[in-house]
């Protein structure tokens, strides 16, 4: 082995944490906006269809493809 292997290893080493922290940020605000989302769902006032609950669910979905993007990207690299 050489050092520009050893630094190409390094590289890679350093993006799969970088995707990891991303991931687990990521993660943790789908996880807030979770909570937020099923505190409102019990209440009776709740309604469905209007746009700020419509934009609440949008953007889960939104961080959870982000977070299977993510997921791909570490198994990739």
């Amino acid at each position: 082995m050489n050092e520009k292997t050893g630094c190409e290893i390094a590289y890679h080493r350093a993006v799969i944490n970088s995707l990891k922290d991303r991931k687990n940020e990521l993660s943790a605000k789908l996880s807030g906006l979770k909570e937020y989302y099923y505190t409102m769902n019990c209440s009776k006032y709740f309604k469905e269809n209007d746009y700020p609950i419509r934009r609440l669910v949008s953007h889960m979905d939104m961080l959870s493809d982000d977070i299977a993007i993510t997921k791909d990207l570490i198994k990739e690299e």
